[in-house]
């Protein structure tokens, strides 16, 4: 969106500032750029909610973080070409320079490997393919969002107290200068995490499928809850799922009151419903099918379970966008469901 782009710019006019000797001037573009950083998230969301999802996710993602990356480096390499090091003792020289260099070289690799990983996600869903080492858990994608949103906060600080330590004659004994530093020793250390991430990630996708003792233990924990399951349980869905295989032939209708065509009226007489029924679709331009799907889920549960996906994940579905918001789509499923929840993952199990 349009801030993407403006943040993005902003690396003119801190390079001018530096440039002109503006220290003051240029720390607060830097700021600018950081709290940027935080409102295109927000518009991004306001466009989602308004729109739908018709931005493509993995672009919109790979951008973002490219946008920061150009705007850093440069700025680092203008602090460097602006830098009087005439002042400067060696030692001092050394250690401004190092720390740049490195976050300027991390940001680079780092820069690599997304662009790979973008082309190689792009293909994937283009044609169709799967990625054999699956999707992270959300317990890794909260980590490591964590960890690249902490980096870029240190990177930025430390562009911002380098920058406003220009105004001193000799950088590295202003307190921004020090301060500077230190936050890119910190930030180096989360991008080596931040790199070293994406590498095993890609290592575990070209490695292949899961090992055999790992399925293994899945099945043993699958087989654990069926084990479980309270008396009486294991019949009913046994019966119900008897019920199913031959659903398919001439429905059977005995009471007066039963609707025509009703296929669950020969066997919900003589067996209790389950608790929970639950099934999961797109639900768009809900119609009559959707109706009596839900209403025939009701007469095999007491409670109705429906999870409607969101329209990310039926574009990786279908390859289309819905016409209606999920929002829109979960409103109307409400109607007829006891419970309506999102489902933000191709693979309603994730």
């Amino acid at each position: 969106n349009i801030v993407t782009w403006s943040r993005t710019i902003l690396v003119i006019p801190i390079a001018v500032c530096l440039k002109t000797g503006q220290p003051t001037a240029a720390f607060w573009l830097v700021i600018l750029h950081d709290y940027l950083d935080h409102v295109d998230g927000i518009v991004a969301r306001v466009h989602r909610d308004l729109y739908g999802p018709v931005d493509d996710p993995i672009l919109g993602g790979f951008m973002d973080a490219f946008c920061d990356k150009i705007v850093n480096c440069l700025s680092l390499w203008s602090i460097l070409l602006v830098t009087d090091y005439s002042g400067m003792t060696l030692m001092q020289s050394s250690v401004l320079i190092s720390p740049c260099a490195v976050v300027i070289l991390y940001e680079f690799t780092i820069g690599v490997v997304r662009v790979q990983d973008y082309f190689r996600a792009h293909f994937l869903r283009e044609f169709g393919k799967a990625s054999p080492g699956g999707q992270k858990s959300s317990a890794d994608s909260v980590k490591a969002a964590m960890e690249g949103k902490t980096k870029e906060k240190l990177e930025s600080l430390g562009i911002a107290f380098l920058s406003l330590a220009q105004g001193a004659a000799v950088p590295m004994d202003h307190w921004g200068g020090v301060a500077g530093v230190v936050c890119l020793v910190l930030c180096i250390r989360l991008a080596h995490a931040s790199l070293d991430r994406k590498l095993k990630a890609r290592k575990v996708r070209e490695t292949g499928t899961p090992k055999k003792n790992d399925i293994n233990k899945r099945h043993a924990v699958n087989l654990k809850r069926v084990e479980s399951a309270p008396p009486g349980e294991m019949a009913r869905v046994e019966t119900l799922h008897k019920y199913n295989l031959r659903s398919r032939g001439p429905p059977a209708t005995t009471e007066d009151d039963e609707e025509p065509g009703d296929p669950t009226a020969d066997i919900l007489g003589p067996v209790d419903p389950v608790d929970v029924v639950y099934t999961v679709g797109c639900f768009d331009l809900f119609h009559e099918g959707h109706k009596n799907l839900i209403q025939r889920m009701r007469k095999l549960g007491r409670k109705v379970v429906v999870g409607v996906h969101d329209g990310a994940s039926i574009y990786r579905n279908k390859r289309r966008m819905p016409v209606e918001s999920t929002e829109t789509r979960m409103r109307n499923v409400k109607v007829h469901a006891d419970v309506v929840f999102c489902i933000a993952a191709a693979d309603p199990t994730d």
